[in-house]
C-alpha cells in the first residue's frame, strides 16, 4: 500500500518548499487550518504531474496492492496549496488512473 501526500505548491516535486529565510517550509504548513504562506506559490499543475508520475510507477509494479491520496479533504473543494486533490487537476489524474490500477483498462 502506497500513500502519497504532496501539496499543490511550487517546489513540491523537490521535497522542499523554499523558505526565503533559509531551509524549507514543511508540507504540513500548507495544510488547513494553517495560514497561507505567500512566499510559496500555488501550483496545481505540479501536484497533478507528481500524481501522474507516481501512479504510472505504481501501475507497473504488481507487488503494490493499493494507493491512498493522503490529505484528501472531502467536505469542500479547496483551490489552495494543501495536499487535498478534491476539485484540483490531480483529482482528474486519479480518475484517469483508477480503472488502470484495477486492471479494467490497460
Amino acid at each position: 500500500m502506497i500513500g502519497i501526500w504532496y501539496p499543490s505548491a511550487d517546489g513540491a516535486e523537490s521535497g522542499c518548499l523554499s523558505n526565503p529565510a533559509g531551509g524549507c517550509f514543511s508540507f504540513d504548513s500548507m495544510a488547513r487550518p494553517q495560514s497561507d504562506i505567500p512566499e510559496v506559490a500555488i501550483d496545481l499543475g505540479e501536484q497533478a504531474d507528481i500524481y501522474s508520475a507516481v501512479l504510472a510507477a505504481i501501475n507497473s509494479r504488481n507487488w503494490i496492492t493499493g494507493f491512498v491520496s493522503r490529505g484528501y479533504y472531502p467536505p469542500v473543494m479547496l483551490q489552495d496549496k494543501s495536499a487535498s486533490v478534491r476539485g484540483k487537476p490531480a483529482q482528474e489524474v486519479l480518475k484517469y488512473w483508477f480503472p488502470r490500477l484495477l486492471g479494467v483498462i490497460q
